[in-house]
């Protein structure tokens, strides 16, 4: 007799393959048109399960503002599996896919002035350059420091909006660490933690968001507990993506 499965059920939104594009040596962009006559919205910074034709599901986060066109943009990257392969091999223009959402607890809540700590790494730029815009769009001015960590120059996907933001927005700090970086870099190096503990050393009153690897989250979050951030203003949604890559169980992310 097979298990039977507990896991909550939620709507299912059934959607289009508008574009693709490579936005980096191993990172993708893929758009969703979602289809007409559904319901779905979401705040930026949440994330969606896809839901594969053989019931395995796979969490992504959204990297775009909310339009109000049903049309939401996600950032993958190539970390081996069942997914990647397909996302870097077959997928094409005009395939279908379902999901279910939105998901998470990332979301910048509203009519909070107090200033904003944008952690990511990897593909986890996605949901915080959707709260930048999804901010810039409805006007809000918070003061906003972005610290993004990745790998090599090769791996960034472009920042150019956050970048043009920030030159009209003094209010907006974008800065990246690489980790292993090219002889002429001039940003920072390093780790996220490593970055915020050379610039912070009190972060009382601020509220922190994490998209990235759960070893850059679980290195960031003691850091802002030490640093003074309270741990209710700490929201993560951390990235397992190799290891559960189209998990049944759909547990991690």
């Amino acid at each position: 007799m097979s298990a039977i499965d507990f896991r909550p059920r939620r709507a299912l939104h059934p959607c289009t393959v508008s574009a693709i594009q490579d936005l980096a040596p191993g990172t993708r962009g893929v758009t969703l048109d979602v289809d007409a006559g559904s319901d779905f919205r979401f705040r930026e910074g949440q994330y969606i399960r896809i839901v594969m034709p053989d019931g395995r599901r796979r969490d992504l986060s959204i990297a775009s503002p909310d339009l109000g066109d049903a049309r939401i943009t996600l950032w993958l990257r190539h970390v081996g599996g069942d997914f990647s392969e397909y996302v870097f091999g077959t997928l094409g223009l005009g395939e279908r896919w379902q999901f279910e959402g939105p998901l998470g607890d990332a979301w910048v809540r509203p009519h909070d002035p107090r200033p904003l700590l944008l952690i990511t790494g990897g593909t986890g730029l996605g949901p915080a350059r959707a709260i930048i815009l999804g901010m810039r769009r409805s006007g809000v001015r918070r003061p906003i420091e972005l610290i993004h960590g990745d790998a090599n120059a090769q791996s960034l996907v472009p920042m150019e909006e956050v970048h043009a933001i920030a030159e009209e927005d003094p209010a907006l700090t974008p800065l990246i660490a690489l980790q292993q970086p090219e002889p002429h870099w001039s940003g920072a190096t390093g780790t996220p933690d490593e970055v915020i503990a050379d610039r912070h050393d009190d972060l009382s009153g601020h509220c922190a968001h994490l998209f990235g690897p759960p070893a850059m989250v679980d290195a960031v979050i003691p850091l802002l507990r030490a640093r003074g951030v309270l741990r209710e203003d700490i929201h993560a949604d951390a990235f397992t993506p190799a290891a559960l890559d189209l998990d049944t169980s759909a547990q991690g992310r």
